[in-house]
């Protein structure tokens, strides 16, 4: 930042001279990526508000030492570039809606301002011969470099993370994102490749944008002897970390996540789901979650594991039932087919209903271990099911099995409710 400290100073003591706030300048929260495997909100949640916290903490020390504070002026890009990344205006608007309605829950209206970038181009005059210059420019630059440009590979790539995927179905999605190209089938392939396509569609319309915003000093003229904040490398801005250090994933790419430490992160909801150590709270009366708490443990070590199990079957009547999505490699420890053996026996002699699902790689040797005992109900699945979890009535058991083997439980309603229905839905299947 050596090089344009004085820069810095200089808007900020103009800015100390007139007795107002320092102002800072972002723009970012577009809108939050619409595909199931990173969220299922359209509006902001937890990850927002911790964003705006810390915008808030920015402007809390500063008036330590200087009594006016901070502003920041956030100027949401969302109503920009949402064509180019297939979302709907809808989806913008609904974001853009949602920021202001928890800046305003906060009682931060006077340290944080949501602006509407496409909203505020219209204040520049000659904004559309500027656009059309910096298209022919960035034109020139993809026909020179495109293959070899490394800020153009890089937004390439991450425009396939942003495009807007809800109409696939979740399981092509994961094979496409996470299979290699000789495990897709022809149609997954093909999806894949148009991916790929938009992707540098997408990539050209954001850096054409980018760069006529730069062309016409969009931000200075917003924000007069403002200082650019960035939350990608950028020369002559200062970098911001939105929610934490070590959170690669921005507010709007993801859920919201709030640790047991008090912490607050994002991470890709399917990957919450399938881990099995969160669950879902919501705002009363809204349909999608708000954050993921993360689970206290309940038991740990092989002694709490096996007492685990018998408060289970102790806990159960005759109308009553035990779903499990079964361990995977964990049934090659003869430590868990024992344990599991002696529980499934005892199901069976109070006449629990008993079913479970696993993985096809492991069917054979679960059958195998279950080969006496005629309760329980086997099947294998071809998707990439979760594994350790146990459905019951009235909550969710996520079992940990290695060193230290651990349990968790969820007794949120709508969480073991999407547990039981996606069980069920697999095992119709």
């Amino acid at each position: 930042l050596d090089k344009y400290k004085e820069g810095f100073i200089q808007k900020i003591e103009y800015l100390i001279s007139k007795n107002e706030p320092i102002r800072f300048m972002l723009p970012a929260f577009p809108f939050k990526i619409a595909n199931p495997l990173k969220s299922s909100r359209g509006d902001a949640d937890l990850a927002e508000v911790a964003s705006f916290c810390r915008f808030n903490e920015i402007n809390l020390q500063i008036k330590k030492f200087y009594e006016p504070g901070a502003q920041s002026h956030v100027f949401h890009d969302g109503h920009l570039y949402y064509r180019h990344f297939l979302h709907n205006k809808e989806d913008a608007d609904r974001y853009f809606s949602s920021l202001n309605r928890f800046v305003k829950a906060l009682g931060l209206e006077n340290v944080i301002y949501i602006r509407d970038a496409f909203e505020e181009l219209k204040k520049i005059e000659d904004y559309p011969k500027i656009y059309e210059e910096a298209r022919k420019e960035m034109t020139n630059l993809w026909q020179k470099g495109k293959y070899s440009n490394e800020k153009i590979q890089r937004i390439i790539q991450s425009s396939k993370n942003n495009i807007r995927l809800t109409d696939v179905p979740y399981q092509v999605l994961y094979n496409i994102n996470f299979s290699e190209d000789w495990d897709l089938n022809e149609e997954e392939k093909k999806l894949k490749q148009e991916i790929n396509e938009r992707a540098e569609k997408c990539a050209f319309e954001y850096m054409t944008v980018q760069h006529s915003l730069e062309k016409a000093d969009f931000f200075n003229k917003m924000v007069p002897y403002g200082v650019r904040l960035t939350v990608h490398p950028k020369e002559g801005h200062i970098g911001i970390f939105l929610v934490k250090k070590k959170t690669h994933l921005l507010p709007w790419m993801g859920v919201g996540v709030l640790k047991n430490n008090g912490e607050s992160s994002v991470h890709y909801e399917t990957e919450l789901i399938s881990n099995g150590k969160y669950y879902a709270v919501f705002i009363k009366g809204e349909k999608y979650p708000f954050y993921y708490q993360e689970a206290e443990v309940i038991y740990r070590g092989e002694e709490q594991f096996k007492q685990l199990f018998d408060n289970i079957v102790n806990s159960l009547d005759k109308d009553d039932f035990y779903w499990a999505f079964a361990f995977h490699m964990e049934y090659m420890d003869k430590r868990v087919r024992d344990i599991l053996v002696n529980v499934h026996s005892e199901l069976k002699e109070k006449g629990i209903e008993d079913r479970a699902l696993c993985r096809e790689d492991i069917y054979d040797t679960i059958e195998k271990t279950y080969e006496t005992n005629e309760n329980i109900q086997i099947k294998s699945a071809k998707a990439d099911i979760p594994t350790g979890v146990i459905i019951l009535k009235d909550r969710i058991v996520n079992l940990l099995w290695g060193d230290e083997p651990a349990a968790y439980e969820i007794k949120t309603k709508e969480i073991v409710e999407r547990y039981k229905k996606y069980f069920e839905e697999l095992w119709q299947k």
